[in-house]
């Protein structure tokens, strides 16, 4: 046999050890590889929901006949999230809507336009609530009415109120008083809404 003939050989015998030992390595991957599927698999996206006065949807009104300089008055509300993402931070914030504003049984002379009372330019507002230990705590000082409509009563994201409604009901008391009002608004009368806004 040739040099030329024994070169061949031994090139052809090289190269078919080559596949069969890729083929065996692709050989051996097939045996030694798995593959599992999770299936069905679904995602629900977790909702909020704000319960006021123990109800939803809510039915809730105060009124604050006969208001006087010197005497405030309030009214409590209780607040639970009854939505599913309490393992959640969540946000409470509160707006207030001034729905109508009249003369009332006004006898003194008017400062403000004709047919319109001057009750909700000079009513104040305050916000509070108890925490675990009982204790009062402010979360909106005695503010205007007319201030009160520019701006959103614990508009703080993850206040110390929104931790407390993820783990229980929440008795918020707002107290009006009609100390800053002179005898312009006397007999007068005001309606409003307050928005209670919970957002994840």
């Amino acid at each position: 046999m040739s040099k030329n003939k024994k070169i061949k050989k031994l090139s052809l015998g090289l190269v078919l050890t080559i596949v069969l030992l890729f083929g065996a390595l692709r050989l051996s991957k097939a045996l030694f590889s798995d593959v599992e599927t999770l299936q069905d698999n679904t995602a629900g996206a977790a909702s909020v929901n704000l319960q006021l006065g123990g109800k939803d949807p809510t039915v809730v009104k105060f009124s604050f006949p006969n208001l006087i300089p010197g005497v405030p008055v309030s009214s409590t509300v209780g607040v639970t999230d009854i939505g599913t993402g309490a393992d959640f931070d969540e946000n409470l914030y509160i707006g207030l809507v001034v729905t109508d504003s009249d003369e009332g049984t006004n006898t003194e002379a008017e400062t403000d336009i004709t047919g319109e009372g001057e009750l909700d330019d000079c009513l104040m507002m305050r916000v509070s609530y108890k925490d675990l230990g009982g204790n009062m705590v402010e979360i909106q000082p005695y503010t205007l009415f007319s201030e009160l409509e520019n701006i959103f009563i614990d508009e703080e994201n993850f206040s110390a109120l929104d931790d407390l409604l993820q783990i229980t009901t929440v008795n918020i008391t707002f107290d009006v008083s009609a100390d800053a009002c002179g005898n312009e608004a006397m007999g007068d009368t005001v309606t409003f809404d307050l928005n209670f806004y919970y957002e994840q």
